[in-house]
């Protein structure tokens, strides 16, 4: 029908076409095209308007029901008194009293300032006259000087007169105004208590008011030289997050609804202000975008930043604070690093800040000195089935694989293992009982488990542990071995963090005594390796492929690179660089991917591709604290004001957590809330390992070096030993700073002599006996466990002066729990015919006379007066 009418069309001539239908059709269809256009914009691609329209209802909604309770609550009796009150004090100002009093007082203002007035003129005649005397003086005309002085003369006595007037008056206006003011502040008074009546219900009506007036608008952030593009220049980002989630830094909002809750964490955002920070920042996602699907990424796969989810939000952190290993405000962050850290994935992934750690195994080269063929054997088919919490990943070896990797590590250790030379000979006749109660207490726990004891794995909240269990550890090594390794272990490691107990011979002979009852049912003496050149060399190539060097040395691998890919802008990928293998139904979402990949490591192999990544067995928890790390991967772009400032002090305390970290320190220790993992296991928090957080204010860096070097018996009531980690002196030095660090202090060269007065040591001694000090501390050199506080007899050499001050005004506020009591509390000393009574001179005392104790010469101590 349509190209019949158009055929017909063509026969008419030019001349006499119509052309009135096809215009009005276009122009119907212009308008419904433009009408369209219009409710697109204004509708479907505006719908930040129709969400602030509904803030605002929804606050005036809270608002009102807030003022309808504020008037409910409101004391109308209080407010009949307050009234009757104001009204009496109202009725005061129309005493005759007040009219008087305020009168007088505006009568002798008017009288002040016209007396004041004269005064100043008479002040100006003076000043004149005196130039004109000066002036005469100069040129020695006496009669001259004579008149002007008279002049002045009398000017002055003019301005005396004045000032006896101006003071008489002063003095009757104040009077008045003391009347004035008693009526008025009577009247200010009540009204000020009407006012704190009505505070609430004015707050909240102000607040109705303002949401009233509220404009629609977009809310826009713009955070100059924020990131790079592609070509390395810094460009601004525009954030306008805030134009949807209006309430998020107002408490009505705490249970709405999304997009208008609450931020769930305001006093971060005290450091973080969105209206200067933005929330792409930390949140991710599209700022400038201005519907959902956009801001947060649904809608566009191929947008590079969607927004966090909830259970990885704290992966924006590491932005900006990529190069901290704790972060007090992400937890999770924090612990994905340290799980990452202790696990050893950058042996095998290139992941920047991580590169330079140390190998988390141990060196495979001598095993036979410690271990059997058939125990290698059995360990890689499943490392599991010897150490359930174990760090070692179960590659799924084939008996094959097993055994090939054995005869290589048999090959490399039999030269060892023939000329072996045992610093300490194992001499038998260890008692097990003895071995079984040092291993309980003397410290060992806090790294190794053993049986059903796992109280330091779930006070950390780790699936692992940090050291080897020991529940089967009898079938697993030969007991020469095991006593030269407890007596001394970089003997066989030199790199080991296994420190030094600092075992006696008998010690060491009890505990390899106990230790060597501890055994598996598995006879791994009774399997059998057949060594040969080809089987080695097979090994070597498994070694190779799967990358065991990256965790633990092995001769023939020194040249060998990272076996896998480096992560370090994982978080960058694109999707389609991720192959999902036959998992195709999960979501296309690459923390999806990660998440998965960590749960299920070979779940992406298909036919044509088969993966090597090993099981870890991480819980759901540990997963989805090393996502969070992972999604914070890219290579940093982020402008450098933008960055928390890694300063000196900062770079010192990193490093001190490094060290900590690495060498388990906080398994025994508390530092800054963290650590002390041991602690459950002790239920006298007198017999806990002590708190490191206030180590740098506490004590003297001679001193702290010393004992890291070589530590001594401080508490000898402690079963638990400080042990030998034979630390060096870079080590001992990065400590040391990051204790300083923590409490504020530099590292520098000071002295600790105190200057000591005759009169505080003297009365330092008497405090000292009443107070009682020797029923828990001691001051010589006879240690015994019976004792209840440190020696103090070395108190001069290992603390800090100015801490023992601080100590002794409150312990508690500096180690909440200690034992020592508080003698001066709140200031008040308990002694008050020392030193007047005063609470800080006798604290002085007392530090200036422990200063003496175990001072070797009377010249040692210096007293003045």
């Amino acid at each position: 029908m349509l190209f019949g009418w158009i055929r017909k069309r063509r026969e008419i001539p030019v001349e006499q076409r119509r052309y009135d239908k096809i215009y009005l059709v276009l122009a119907g269809v212009l308008f419904l095209a433009t009408l369209w256009a219009v409710i697109d914009e204004v509708s479907t691609r505006r719908p930040w308007k129709e969400y602030q329209r509904k803030f605002y209802q929804l606050k005036l909604a809270k608002l009102d029901s807030l003022y309808k309770v504020a008037l409910a609550n409101f004391d109308s009796s209080k407010y009949s008194e307050l009234s009757e009150e104001l009204k009496k004090a109202k009725a005061g100002l129309e005493s005759d009293e007040y009219k008087n009093a305020l009168a007088e007082y505006k009568r002798l203002e008017k009288e002040l300032a016209e007396l004041t007035r004269e005064f100043q003129f008479a002040k100006s005649r003076s000043d004149e006259y005196y130039y004109f005397f000066q002036k005469a003086k100069l040129e020695n005309e006496t009669g001259a000087v004579k008149k002007w002085w008279e002049k002045i003369q009398r000017e002055e006595e003019i301005m005396r007169e004045f000032n006896l007037k101006i003071e008489e008056l002063t003095k009757r206006k104040d009077s008045a105004w003391a009347i004035v003011k008693s009526y008025r502040s009577r009247v200010d008074s009540v009204q000020h208590e009407i006012d704190k009546l009505f505070a609430e219900i004015n707050r909240i009506k102000d607040r109705i008011q303002k949401t009233k007036e509220s404009q629609i608008k977009i809310v826009q952030v713009i955070l100059p030289e924020f990131e790079r593009t592609n070509f390395g220049t810094l460009k601004s980002r525009v954030d306008r997050c805030q134009t949807c989630h209006l309430g998020w830094n107002d408490s009505l909002f705490v249970d709405a609804p999304q997009p208008f809750r609450t931020h769930s964490n305001l006093e971060l955002l005290q450091k973080h202000n969105p209206e200067v920070f933005g929330c792409t920042p930390c949140h991710r996602g599209q700022g400038p975008a201005l519907t959902e699907g956009y801001a947060h990424g649904d809608k566009d796969k191929h947008w590079e930043w969607p927004i966090l989810k909830k259970e990885y939000i704290e992966a924006g952190c590491n932005d900006c604070h990529f190069n901290e290993i704790n972060l007090k405000w992400a937890q999770k962050l924090t612990d994905g690093k340290h799980i990452l850290i202790e696990s050893g994935c950058y042996g095998c992934h290139g992941i920047d800040g991580y590169n330079d750690f140390p190998k988390v195994a141990p060196s495979l080269n001598n095993l036979l000195v410690k271990t059997y063929p058939g125990w290698i054997y059995r360990w890689l088919l499943n490392p599991r089935e010897y150490l359930p919490h174990g760090r070692m990943p179960n590659f799924y070896l084939t008996p094959q694989e097993a055994e090939a990797i054995t005869a290589y590590l048999v090959r490399i250790g039999q030269d060892s293992a023939r000329n072996w030379d045992y610093k300490f000979k194992y001499p038998g006749g260890g008692n097990p009982t003895r071995g079984k109660e040092l291993v309980e207490n003397i410290g060992c726990l806090g790294c190794h488990a053993i049986g059903e004891n796992k109280i330091v794995r779930e006070t950390r909240g780790l699936s692992y542990d940090v050291a080897p269990e020991l529940t089967k550890i009898g079938s697993k090594v030969n007991p020469q071995w095991l006593y030269d390794w407890l007596k001394n272990p970089r003997h066989y490691l030199p790199n080991t963090k296994m420190p030094s107990l600092r075992l006696t011979d008998q010690e060491a002979s009890d505990i390899v005594a106990y230790l060597m009852t501890l055994r598996d049912t598995v006879n791994y003496s009774a399997i059998k390796i057949e060594v040969t050149d080809e089987k080695a060399e097979q090994g070597l190539r498994l070694i190779k492929s799967y990358g065991c060097y990256g965790c633990h040395d092995i001769k023939g691998t020194e040249r060998e690179t990272k076996v896998s890919v480096d992560i370090s802008d994982f978080a960058r990928k694109n999707i389609e660089q991720l192959d999902f293998g036959y998992k195709e139904y999960l979501p296309k979402d690459r923390l999806v991917w990660v998440s998965e990949k960590l749960r299920d490591p070979r779940g992406y192999s298909t036919e044509r591709i088969q993966l090597k990544m090993p099981k870890f067995n991480f819980t759901d928890k540990e997963i989805e604290a090393l996502v969070t790390l992972i999604a914070s991967f890219k290579k940093n772009e982020v402008g450098s004001k933008y960055v928390q400032a890694f300063d000196k002090k900062r770079r010192e305390i990193n490093e001190g957590r490094r060290l900590t970290l690495w060498y388990n320190c906080t398994n025994c220790h508390q530092i800054e809330e963290q650590g002390g993992y041991i602690h459950p296991m002790i239920e006298d928090p007198g017999l806990r390992p002590p708190l490191l957080t206030i180590e740098g204010a506490k004590v003297q860096e001679p001193w702290l070096y010393e004992f890291l070097k070589n530590p001594t018996t401080i508490r000898p009531w402690f079963k638990l030993r400080m042990p030998t980690f034979q630390l060096t002196d870079d080590e001992i030095t990065t400590l040391i700073k990051y204790f300083l660090g923590l409490s504020d202090q530099e590292f520098k060269v000071r002295s600790y002599e105190v200057p000591l007065d005759k009169k505080y040591v003297d009365a330092g001694r008497v405090l000292f006996d009443k107070l009682q000090c020797l029923k828990c501390h001691t001051v010589d050199s006879d240690l015994t466990a019976s004792m209840l506080a440190p020696n103090l007899e070395i108190a001069h050499k290992r603390l800090k002066p100015e801490w023992v001050i601080d100590w002794l005004k409150d312990p508690q506020k500096i180690q909440p729990g200690t034992n020592m009591p508080t003698f001066f509390y709140e200031g008040i000393s308990p002694i008050p015919d020392v030193l007047d009574g005063n609470a800080d001179e006798q604290i002085r005392a007392l530090r200036d006379y422990i200063w003496t104790l175990g001072r070797r010469t009377p010249s040692a101590v210096v007293m003045s007066r």
